[in-house]
């Protein structure tokens, strides 16, 4: 059986069909569309155009009933807002608030997001799944992490491997991105970022937020850029080491009491949390690999959508 996998992100959107019994991707598309853009125009509808004509064209390919929509998708600018579920939560907590309807013709199953039960507070859309399906895929025990880098890092803590308890989130993607277009930096750093880690340039960045201050340290990368031999790979290292230095202010809070970490990410990013978590901690990490996580995301998001389903509706 086929379902439709809709992640909502502020600035993009996909979606993906799968095979519900295999967990096999059958088709991907992504739109350069989020519900920032329609937040921007004040078009409330946009989405729900696009995803609807993508959704006509993908029934002319393959057949499908049921349509999963998470992620921003629930947020008050997406297409359906349903409120935040208060931690902490299990799997099957959150399921109950999983809302089932026919929408635009088709049944659709949106997946809330997570708010901090108690302060300090804190939210997020669609690292929820992701973390559910984390722990499915790779089952734990006791008080744990899970680290999702992004354009909005996300520190998920976890109790008896199975229930979230909070969430606390940074700016370390975003801080990079902006830095990079919207300052002097811009001549120093590419478009890409960090391409390869460079572990030496990285741990610099590093030491220089730690000794000098992040602004100064950041400083440092048009410096290096003008007066050493740093290529722009080794140059975006620098940048990440003096961001990750702050943002491991906010690990290490969230991980206190944590047995053990999840490391989600991909590419560079995530090579460069996971070196600088094995330089500064000793807990064991499990790193994910994009394919175990995408994975982990699927599984997440079609028990998200079953559990509650399977309740009152038979398919």
């Amino acid at each position: 059986m086929n379902v439709i996998v809709i992640d909502g992100g502020t600035t993009n959107t996909r979606l993906r069909v799968v095979d519900a019994d295999t967990l096999e991707v059958k088709k991907r598309v992504s739109l350069d569309q989020g519900v920032r853009n329609q937040a921007m125009e004040q078009d409330f509808s946009l989405l729900e155009r696009l995803i609807d004509n993508e959704l006509d064209t993908l029934a002319a390919h393959f057949t499908f009933r049921d349509v999963i929509g998470y992620g921003m998708l629930t947020a008050n600018i997406g297409m359906r807002e349903v409120p935040h579920a208060p931690s902490p939560l299990t799997m099957e907590e959150l399921a109950e608030r999983t809302v089932h309807e026919r929408y635009n013709a088709r049944r659709w199953h949106w997946i809330t997001g997570m708010k901090n039960g108690e302060e300090p507070v804190d939210v997020m859309r669609g690292e929820e799944v992701e973390a559910f399906g984390m722990l499915r895929h790779t089952p734990a025990e006791g008080s744990g992490l899970i680290i999702l880098p992004g354009s909005h890092t996300k520190y998920i803590r976890v109790e008896n491997g199975s229930r979230l308890l909070s969430c606390t989130s940074t700016l370390a993607g975003e801080t990079l991105s902006a830095l990079r277009t919207s300052t002097i930096l811009s001549d120093s750093v590419g478009p890409k970022l960090v391409e390869a880690l460079e572990p030496e340039v990285l741990m610099e960045g590093w030491e220089l937020a730690e000794t000098e201050g992040f602004t100064r340290a950041a400083y440092y990368v048009r410096l290096r850029h003008l007066f050493a031999d740093y290529t722009e790979n080794a140059r975006a290292n620098l940048l990440l080491g003096a961001v990750l230095y702050e943002d491991m202010k906010a690990f290490e809070r969230a991980a206190d009491g944590a047995d053990w970490l999840y490391l989600g990410g991909h590419g560079a990013m995530q090579e460069a949390y996971r070196y600088v978590l094995e330089q500064k901690q000793e807990r064991p990490i499990h790193v994910f690999t994009k394919h175990d996580l995408e994975k982990a995301s699927l599984q997440g998001a079609l028990q998200l959508a079953n559990l509650e389903q399977t309740k009152g509706e038979s398919r």
